[in-house]
């Protein structure tokens, strides 16, 4: 994937979640900076997987601590640095993660190419970058995405951060964000 087109997929992305806000009024969220985190999060996954690929998501469960009951097959991981110190794991189960790519590339995969691996880490990008548009705190820097692929890979947060997921399901497959927030930072 070129990186110019990366970088125009996140750009427009994140212009429509910003011409958005007014209709969906982000900044009223539970109070907390976790639950916080978590509706910004919620949202801006539904919206980019709907609007950049066609698949809807529909969440299944929000709970603390990881998702242990399945297997995830790709992870997006991003950074937040300021006011909130976290890291985010976006993780695709492979249907998932293909039918992504095929949408954004026009083509259907058939391994975890290069192509594939940008499309988890742009996905990751894309959903932690519009959920940061909403959060209500404007010091607020993502670090680059990192994604990690196979089968059976597990995602260990730092041990002092506290642990949420949210679960999605789709007609294509599943996901899970999940996020660890340091406790200092979760007023």
């Amino acid at each position: 994937m070129a990186q110019s087109s990366v970088h125009d997929i996140l750009a427009d992305v994140l212009e429509r979640n910003r011409s958005q806000v007014a209709t969906t009024n982000l900044g009223q969220t539970p109070k907390g900076i976790t639950s916080n985190v978590l509706h910004c999060l919620e949202t801006s996954a539904l919206r980019v997987f709907n609007t950049m690929c066609g698949i809807e998501l529909k969440l299944e469960k929000r709970f603390e601590g990881y998702y242990a009951d399945r297997q995830y097959d790709a992870s997006g991981i991003i950074t937040f640095s300021g006011t909130i110190q976290a890291t985010v794991a976006l993780r695709f189960q492979k249907d998932l993660a293909f039918a992504c790519a095929e949408s954004l590339l026009g083509t259907q995969p058939k391994t975890f190419d290069e192509d594939v691996v940008d499309v988890v880490g742009e996905m990751a990008n894309m959903v932690v970058g519009g959920a940061k548009e909403h959060i209500a705190s404007s010091d607020l820097s993502l670090g680059l995405p990192v994604v990690v692929t196979g089968l059976c890979h597990k995602v260990s947060l730092p041990a002092d951060m506290k642990i949420s997921t949210l679960h999605f399901q789709s007609c294509k497959g599943e996901c899970v964000i999940e996020i660890g927030i340091k406790p200092e930072h979760d007023n």
